[in-house]
């Protein structure tokens, strides 16, 4: 059996999307599993047996092989799994179709999208969805949402809940070799907490650093380390606000070992890969009491963040920095749900899935 996976995002910084492609290939299976790219420009460690690329750079041209790449390669599939609700032109009827979707916070907030993107993203869903033999939503939430906008596909949609697995066990010596600011995070020993993040509204950034910024813990010294580069956020700088850039998988894993925590307060989300990564390093998270979250949290909301304002977010953050206790009980909590998001669990359904599809 032979698997083509949609991988744009081996060509991207790791996102969401990217974490749940990295698992995907690391799955372990008797298949020949196959990455397409647009490009060869490979950003990240993945298992996958063969990497079929292609030469499209721009974004147009990257559009253009989204829905046209079956007619540049020269494989042949069992299975097609696009790792997001997008199915090129041209796979052959005997090709089984799988996709999957993380969300559709586009529905809920189009106030957030261009008109044309939204069209585009809105016409891609439609056509995917109809096409594929099969729907994979990474939680119940959207799964939810999912019905809600085309109530007929119920038959054909799955819930297979998100995994991760970081590299876990680096050693602070390997210091030397990686980012220059992460390397004096740690080598002062320094203590700060993770915003893992985009930078689209629904995220919360700004009330996130607003909060941080009125809370204990900034007075306390403590920093705030953003992944990821955005000029917009500059003006919120300062010694203890800080944007770390990009990150490898080892220096994302060092990152989050050494932390006091992940700050996660987005306003919707399908699922939130922030929050099995605390789990997978036995940190901390403080997050919004989202759906996806509550449903992450297996419905305990005593942890959560109701009010998602700067002053809620601020109180929040007082709460656990007054009561360390309860930031015991947050970790002892999360660490009763690892099981629940294990690469095994994962890796099995997916097996199970390729092959009932065929």
């Amino acid at each position: 059996m032979k698997i083509g996976y949609n991988a744009y995002t081996l060509n991207k910084p790791i996102t969401g999307v990217g974490r749940y492609l990295q698992s995907l290939s690391f799955i372990n299976s008797d298949y020949k599993k196959v990455a397409i790219t647009p490009n060869s420009d490979i950003f990240w460690d993945s298992k996958f047996d063969f990497i079929s690329s292609s030469n499209f750079n721009s974004k147009f041209s990257k559009l253009i092989w989204n829905f046209f790449h079956p007619i540049f390669i020269d494989e042949n599939f069992d299975i097609y799994h696009s790792p997001f609700p997008s199915l090129p032109f041209f796979l052959p009827r005997s090709t089984k179709k799988i996709i999957t979707i993380h969300d559709l916070i586009f529905i809920k907030s189009p106030q957030d999208y261009p008109f044309l993107e939204l069209l585009f993203i809105r016409v891609s869903l439609f056509i995917a969805v109809h096409k594929a033999d099969l729907i994979l939503c990474v939680s119940n939430y959207t799964k939810k949402c999912l019905l809600d906008l085309y109530p007929k596909l119920e038959c054909k949609v799955e819930v297979v809940l998100n995994s991760t697995f970081m590299r876990g066990n680096l050693d602070n010596s390997m210091s030397q070799s990686i980012n220059p600011t992460l390397a004096g995070l740690l080598d002062e020993n320094i203590n700060y907490f993770v915003l893992p993040s985009n930078r689209h509204p629904r995220k919360n950034i700004e009330n996130t650093i607003k909060g941080f910024s009125a809370s204990e813990y900034y007075k306390d010294k403590y920093k705030l380390v953003l992944c990821g580069i955005d000029e917009s956020l500059k003006h919120f700088y300062d010694e203890n606000i800080m944007d770390i850039s990009y990150l490898t998988d080892m220096e994302y894993s060092l990152l989050l070992n050494n932390s006091k925590g992940i700050f996660y307060f987005s306003i919707d989300e399908g699922f939130g890969y922030p929050i099995i990564e605390a789990i997978e390093n036995n940190i901390p998270i403080y997050c919004s009491n989202i759906p996806s979250s509550l449903e992450l949290f297996d419905g305990e909301y005593s942890f959560l963040c109701a009010d998602l304002s700067p002053f809620g977010i601020a109180q929040y953050l007082n709460d656990f920095y007054n009561s360390p206790g309860k930031v015991l009980l947050l970790n002892s909590y999360l660490q009763l749900q690892k099981n629940r998001f294990s690469f095994d669990s994962f890796e099995s359904e997916m097996i199970n899935i390729y092959k009932k599809c065929l």
